[in-house]
């Protein structure tokens, strides 16, 4: 996305700098025009790609810290009731 709006931007800037001086007054404007849109493309996707970044840095700065913590020990009270599960269904049977 980054390399097809800078590519567009060439294109137009080339384009108008091709014009001569008599034509860019009818093309010269929408030229412009394509110059400036390109440009908020091409600023738009640069800050989508840092917002992306730091996105990425966190999640990974999370996932190393999860890694490193210890494991949690299971709650007793779940093992628990596990446990009274099974009981009852070996006390009612087949």
């Amino acid at each position: 996305m980054h390399a097809r709006a800078e590519r567009r931007l060439a294109a137009a800037e080339a384009s108008l700098a091709d014009l001569g001086w008599r034509a860019r007054g009818g093309r010269g404007h929408e030229l412009r025009g394509e110059i400036a849109l390109q440009h908020s493309a091409l600023t738009l996707v640069e800050e989508k790609l840092a917002e992306l970044k730091r996105e990425r840095k966190q999640l990974l700065d999370r996932l190393a810290l999860a890694e490193q913590a210890p494991a949690r020990p299971r709650r007793p009270e779940i093992g628990a009731r596990e446990q009274r599960e099974r009981q009852l269904s070996l006390d009612l049977g087949p």
